[in-house]
């Protein structure tokens, strides 16, 4: 788990980053831009620039890094050869997220980490060029995501808040609606509402609930922080499919899941719903010195966050799991090790013949057995196929109207609905 782990720093970095902070490092790209261009009287591609200013512009780097919170002192294993292979192929920067981004320019910030003296040619320093403008991209795409958050021009949730606030027995919290946004991601008509307005524990509840069945089920993340890390790392991409809708409804809130996993404990949360991996570490570890004052300064920047934004510190705010998440979605999804016959689910399997055209089937759930529950052990008794394709499985319960359209991964063993990249995103440790 550690690159997943270096995925959860550098992503809390970035969304943590404000538009100021975009504002801040388009202004040093366009001096950089400057200054290289001031440069391109240079006669041969290997001439080598005055090493007094690659230094000044390395200390530069890194002093807007670590003002803006993003710098991270210690790296993955092979950050050098990644670096390196950054600066002398500049094609392969549009190949790699944002964590590969922050760790080179990071590294290069970093004077005692490379010899400059070795590799400052005009080719290595028009790299860095292109690793500032693709950060500088990134940031902005945040940053636009942010803003259609704050200007309402997303799903707004305010029309759920009734009937289900005023029922305190009402266990769902809104997971219909958002069953019913999630499946139709295009389209507008299907909107649900809206959490924020009350200060009451079940808007919370609500608000966090869905979104961590939603990522442990429909998503099927056995490490749902990195998941989420992965995706905005690489620019919360829309897959007009569960990703989509996880941006329409969550955005940049969806990043307050990573920030204290010692409190919302999603990996928990996933492994009691889905089968863990055998031999898979879930001690996670630190890329930031704790006691640096990067890391200081990025921890009061998420102290800063949690005490100025209620929604985003609920789920990190109290003790452990404070609202109780783990609870509520294993009763919704169900346990992997759960000794419950398939007939106590009153479910009912339909599938087309295994050498028809069409690989479907149907599984239809009467009671309020744990949903995924009765996908994995119904799903897994449909003959394999003769052709060898996946089964597309329709999955509607009686309790919350239709669920999604499943398939089971030929990689990780798991069923999960939407796109299989997005699906890969949460089981790469």
């Amino acid at each position: 788990m550690q690159d997943g782990q270096y995925q959860i720093e550098v992503a809390l970095r970035l969304v943590l980053a404000g538009n100021s902070d975009g504002r801040a490092l388009e202004e040093f790209v366009d001096r950089y831009s400057t200054l290289m261009r001031n440069f391109e009287v240079a006669p041969r591609e290997q001439d080598r620039y005055p090493i007094d200013y690659v230094t000044v512009q390395f200390e530069r780097i890194r002093s807007l890094l670590e003002n803006k919170g993003i710098y991270l002192r210690n790296r993955r294993t092979g950050w050098e050869s990644r670096t390196r292979r950054l600066l002398d192929v500049p094609k392969a920067i549009e190949d790699v997220d944002s964590a590969d981004i922050v760790e080179a320019l990071c590294v290069l910030g970093d004077l005692r980490v490379l010899p400059i003296g070795q590799w400052a040619s005009k080719r290595a320093l028009k790299g860095v060029h292109l690793l500032l403008k693709r950060l500088l991209r990134d940031l902005l795409n945040l940053s636009s995501v942010r803003g259609r958050v704050d200007e309402g021009q997303r799903w707004e949730w305010d029309e759920l808040d009734s009937p289900w606030a005023e029922s305190a027995d009402n266990r769902d919290f809104g997971y219909m609606e958002v069953l019913r946004a999630i499946n139709n991601s295009t389209d507008i008509s299907s909107i649900p509402a809206n959490p924020t307005g009350a200060a009451d524990l079940p808007h919370y509840i609500r608000y966090w609930f869905t979104l961590s069945a939603i990522v442990v089920g429909h998503l099927g993340w056995r490490h749902p922080a990195v998941g989420i890390a992965a995706w905005i790392n690489n620019g919360m991409q829309d897959d007009d499919a569960v990703m989509s809708g996880v941006k329409q409804l969550w955005g940049l809130y969806a990043a307050s899941l990573l920030a204290e996993p010692s409190k919302n404990n999603l990996l928990e949360m996933a492994s009691e719903v889905l089968q863990p991996q055998e031999n898979t570490s879930t001690q996670a570890r630190s890329y930031a010195q704790l006691d640096s004052p990067e890391e200081v300064r990025f921890r009061l920047l998420l102290q800063e966050k949690s005490e100025s934004d209620v929604k985003w510190g609920a789920p990190n705010t109290g003790g452990s799991d404070p609202l109780h998440l783990i609870s509520h979605v294993v009763s919704m999804l169900g346990d992997f090790q759960s000794t419950h016959n398939l007939e106590q689910s009153g479910a009912t399997l339909l599938h087309t013949a295994v050498d028809s055209h069409e690989a479907r089937a149907s599984l239809l759930i009467e009671s309020r057995y744990p949903w995924y529950s009765a996908l994995t052990k119904w799903g897994d008794q449909i003959p394999r196929r003769h052709d060898g394709r996946s089964w597309r499985v329709d999955v509607t319960s009686k309790n919350y109207g239709y669920i999604g359209e499943f398939r089971r991964s030929s990689v990780t063993g798991l069923w999960f609905a939407g796109k299989h990249s997005s699906h890969m995103l949460g089981n790469t440790a």
